[in-house]
């Protein structure tokens, strides 16, 4: 009799073992390009020769091409926009065009250069930009748009933003895709009792005193899904000073139940 019911108990974990796996096809293209520009009419000559304002711009793109059966032309349209700020153009003509506007142009005459002479390098400018997935399930993958910029300052600059795509329904969702319309005074609530949670606040003042995060706080429409919750990011000045860098609130999905719309919902339940 044991021996039956240990058989039974295998079997029954064998059958929970085989459970349906899903396989969606999926073809993305990396392009990567960089330009680097030399200021020629800065008056920045030292005894030494360190004379040369650099100007480095580059982009790291992950392009999708296939999304199983999907037509995957607005998605593509939706990553130019964000990514470059640019329409009814080809990928290619989207980066060729973001490298023609390298950081400190407003500043410099800036002439493109083949060859970077480090030696005479007194300070470099950056501005890059760079696209690609970092979170995916059987339903949903997500994009991060990340862009990083400097020009002279005490600091450089960046920040990000997020593409959630819907893959069964082949759809961009946007923050008012995932929550219901009239909920954004309760959700509110919710995001902000996660942001005091995560500095162990108890108040926004409170919040001020540990971390100087500004009491007008707000919410981000700068969101991604993970698995279980959906993350609010607040990128650097947005409501703490530089130096606390990138914030992420991350919210578990239960607590956002009664603020989803049905097509977000469908997402994780």
């Amino acid at each position: 009799m044991k021996r039956l019911i240990s058989l039974l108990a295998l079997a029954a974990l064998t059958m929970a073992a085989t459970a349906q796996i899903k396989n969606f096809e999926t073809t993305s293209i990396y392009k990567t390009a960089t330009r680097t520009y030399l200021a020629q009419d800065t008056a920045l000559a030292t005894a030494d020769g360190h004379d040369a304002i650099y100007s480095v711009i580059a982009v790291g793109l992950q392009w999708p091409v296939k999304f199983g059966d999907n037509d995957v032309t607005a998605l593509q349209d939706t990553l130019l926009m964000r990514a470059f700020g640019v329409k009814d153009m080809s990928v290619d003509e989207a980066i060729n065009e973001y490298l023609s506007q390298p950081a400190g142009r407003e500043e410099y005459t800036l002439n493109l250069v083949a060859d970077i002479d480090m030696e005479r390098c007194g300070q470099r400018l950056m501005k890059r930009v760079d696209v690609s997935t970092v979170g995916f399930c059987e339903r949903y993958i997500v994009y991060e748009c990340s862009y990083f910029e400097y020009t002279g300052g005490d600091h450089p600059n960046y920040f990000s933003h997020y593409i959630n795509y819907d893959v069964e329904r082949n759809k961009m969702l946007m923050f008012n895709d995932i929550f219901a319309a009239g909920t954004e005074d309760r959700l509110e609530e919710v995001v902000l009792q996660a942001l005091l949670d995560k500095f162990y606040a108890t108040s926004l003042e409170d919040l001020y005193n540990k971390t100087e995060i500004h009491e007008d706080f707000h919410i981000s429409r700068d969101i991604y899904l993970t698995g279980n919750e959906i993350v609010f990011r607040y990128n650097p000045y947005e409501i703490a000073p530089w130096a606390y860098g990138a914030i992420d609130v991350p919210v578990p999905v239960f607590l956002l139940t009664d603020f989803l719309t049905p097509e977000a919902a469908a997402l994780f339940f």
